[in-house]
């Protein structure tokens, strides 16, 4: 068996399931609404990780790219 065949979780696929059947009635019922809303999750910024403190004997450092 392929490793691409092993599903490695369930959690994920069972929370999108039911933003994906909000998102198929709003295809339907109001599609605009519907694409606007999706649009907007789409688009939206992740939320800014919290600093994480050094682990001990750590120095900071920064690259330039």
């Amino acid at each position: 068996m392929a490793l691409s065949a092993v599903k490695k979780s369930t959690i994920v696929r069972v929370q999108r399931t039911g933003l994906r059947a909000a998102f198929r009635l709003a295809e339907v019922v109001a599609p605009r609404l519907g694409g606007r809303l999706a649009a907007d999750l789409w688009f939206r910024v992740p939320p800014q990780l919290p600093a994480v403190d050094l682990p001990a004997g750590g120095s900071p450092f920064e690259l330039t790219s």
